[in-house]
């Protein structure tokens, strides 16, 4: 072979390995760095549960102990009940067995009182707080339950705003059958707890057929 196909032949060599390295460098990124970097997996191996969010409660004072109370009463005949409630509460209309009452001009998500008449659900107790738990676990998110002594319920769950919400209730049994006649109900933010369950236990032992 001549000098002159020697000489070509060698610029071809050079112009394939060159070729071939800018096509590697090309393709593996991790050496335009000049050191190993890690690569991030596209899928975790191992999950990770993320945490409730939870919206912060309105600023409205929490629930006090020691709320004066009054006497009210709604229903008929056998349905009527009496019972105390704080004084200078709204009464919210519900249904002709259930009332709700609250402080005037408090955001909904603070703390309410709710009374209803339970005895045309012919239960007891004991079955008036598994129903209710059965309900809750089924429609809320984060629900965490604790039986209070007698016939009360405590539970806390997360509702569809994401604000925590805090409920005692506390069923009562006027008569001397098994049924309860009365559901007693107080929910609120954490900041309600004790107001809520001193306020239960007072309405719950003021409630009268009549």
């Amino acid at each position: 072979m001549s000098g002159r196909g020697l000489a070509a032949t060698g610029l071809l060599l050079c112009l394939g390995a060159g070729a071939g390295y800018a096509a590697s460098y090309a393709a593996d990124p991790v050496r335009a760095s000049g050191r190993a970097v890690p690569v991030p997996a596209a899928a975790p191996s191992v999950p990770t549960a993320a945490g409730e969010e939870i919206t912060p409660d309105p600023d409205a004072a929490p629930l006090p102990t020691g709320l004066a109370l009054e006497k009210t009463s709604f229903g008929e005949g056998p349905t009527r009940v009496t019972f105390p409630v704080p004084a200078g509460w709204v009464r919210i209309s519900n249904a002709p067995n259930e009332f709700k009452w609250k402080v005037r001009g408090n955001p909904n998500d603070t703390f309410v009182l709710r009374v209803e008449h339970v005895g045309s659900q012919q239960a007891g107790v004991a079955e008036h707080r598994a129903a209710r738990l059965a309900s809750v676990r089924e429609q809320e998110r984060g629900v965490r339950s604790t039986s209070l002594d007698g016939a009360g319920l405590e539970y806390t769950y997360i509702d569809d705003l994401g604000h925590q919400r805090h409920n005692f209730v506390r069923w009562v049994n006027l008569g001397d059958g098994p049924d309860a006649e009365v559901e007693v109900n107080v929910s609120g933010r954490a900041r309600d707890a004790a107001g809520a369950e001193e306020l239960l236990d007072r309405v719950a032992a003021g409630v009268r057929q009549g």
